[in-house]
């Protein structure tokens, strides 16, 4: 994930940027563009009679006092004027941009100052009815939960692929796992078993969806999810902290098989990320470990790493939920929409629909100041579809 940020004085040639940009994104890059409109800001507000105010705090900082007059004209400029302009010069472009402000679900929040202090005339002064302010800290239980559904959902589908696409993992799999539903059986009637476990298994691999078109995706991300898990857990041990939560217990259930069981993807993770071998072995046994609600991860200020992660999430799951979820409402039997810029076709899927549904109406409960926090915190990562209107 890649973050421009546009500076709003006069002289900004933004069809050279939307040009760089839009080349950019058609070589895969994922973007967020932040920009300005000062400039234009300062000329507008001189136009409607409204010139700008700058003050001076008593440290010597000199800022725009934004009255209630002042903060309208930059809503008119910089949300509608700038932003809606980068996004017309980006559609021309072949970029399907969409343009937000921090308005907009409440993706900044924070409380204005009551007041500021400024020296006038030698004097300092204190003056009322400043818009500005300080965003404040992001809520953790969503993103728990949808990291959660990300490792139910999606990994196993890695899982499910690697296992039954390739000899040496379906030998594997379908020789133990006859014993792990009757431990006492005879050797021929496990041989029997592995047999009719490898036959009935790969007759289902595509109820995940994973056939020669789509195996190339869902690779791709098993690989991406590694390097972005190599990286994050270096900055702590879990996936939002210092102790374990609902998402580090699904991926746990998969990566079980996916880091050490099963020949072909637990040796894509030995050479991407043997810290995952080892996360997954120490998380076989957390019994004893001590946590409290001061180990989550402050979501105000979160690692790159995690944004990342969310990234991959927004690539690879949430345009298949998306997918599913309007394949079930309109009664389809497959499946059919686009995934990491690919076309991706399989069986539609009540289940996740039903997951979807749940990440929804924890989203809907939470209050507005934590859904602002979460809506700051999915901000460019392609998470943002799974809370809008399909």
């Amino acid at each position: 994930m890649i973050v421009v940020k546009v500076g709003g004085s006069a002289g900004i040639d933004y069809d050279a940027v939307c040009a760089d940009i839009a080349a950019r994104w058609k070589n895969g890059e994922r973007l967020i563009l932040v920009h300005g409109g000062s400039g234009e800001t300062n000329r507008v507000a001189e136009a409607l009679g409204h010139p700008p105010k700058f003050v001076t705090s008593p440290s010597g900082y000199t800022s725009r006092f934004t009255d209630r007059q002042t903060l309208e004209i930059f809503e008119m400029v910089y949300c509608g004027k700038m932003n809606k302009g980068i996004v017309e010069r980006l559609q021309r472009l072949g970029v399907n941009a969409v343009g937000l402000s921090g308005l907009d679900g409440r993706i900044f929040e924070g409380k204005h100052k009551d007041s500021v202090r400024a020296v006038e005339n030698g004097k300092v002064k204190v003056l009322r009815g400043d818009h500005t302010g300080t965003v404040e800290r992001v809520n953790t239980h969503l993103i728990d939960l949808l990291l959660e559904d990300y490792g139910d959902e999606w990994l196993s589908k890695c899982m499910f692929h690697y296992r039954w696409s390739y000899a040496a993992d379906i030998k594997k799999a379908s020789a133990y796992l006859p014993y792990r539903r009757a431990m006492q059986i005879t050797r021929e009637e496990g041989e029997q078993g592995e047999r009719d476990f490898a036959s009935r298994q790969i007759s289902r691999i595509g109820v995940v969806g994973s056939n020669p078109v789509t195996a190339p995706i869902i690779e791709g991300s098993w690989r991406r999810f590694l390097e972005i898990f190599e990286a994050h857990i270096q900055n702590q041990p879990y996936l939002l902290g210092q102790r374990p939560g609902a998402g580090d217990f699904a991926a746990f259930g998969q990566m079980t098989m996916l880091v050490i069981t099963d020949p072909t993807p637990s040796q894509v993770a030995m050479e991407v990320s043997p810290r995952a071998y080892a996360w997954t072995e120490r998380l076989e046994d957390v019994s004893g470990l001590d946590v409290s609600e001061a180990d989550w991860i402050d979501l105000s200020d979160p690692p790159a790493t995690l944004r990342d992660l969310l990234g991959e999430v927004g690539r690879v799951y949430v345009p298949y939920m998306i997918g599913n979820a309007k394949a079930i409402a309109r009664g389809a039997k497959q499946v059919e929409c686009e995934v990491d810029g690919q076309p991706w076709v399989q069986e539609s899927f009540v289940y996740q629909a039903k997951c979807l549904g749940w990440l929804r109406k924890a989203y809907s409960e939470l209050d507005e100041t934590a859904r602002g926090r979460v809506d700051r915190l999915l901000l460019g990562t392609g998470c943002e579809p799974l809370f809008a209107p399909l």
